[in-house]
């Protein structure tokens, strides 16, 4: 009876290419890319958001 485990492995691997072409894919689209909003978005106690 033969051995399943190189085969899992295999399945193993190629799955771990595929996420890590997905990652450089990522990676390569936000080159560059900056967040939305203010440095700091959050609220301080204390401060008024109305505009005078």
């Amino acid at each position: 009876m033969a051995d399943a485990l190189p085969e899992n492995a295999r399945t193993i691997e190629d799955l771990l290419d595929k996420a890590r072409a997905s990652d450089a894919q990522v990676r390569e689209a936000s080159s560059g890319a900056s967040f939305a909003g203010e440095a700091d978005p959050y609220k301080k106690p204390g401060e008024d958001d109305t505009a005078e």
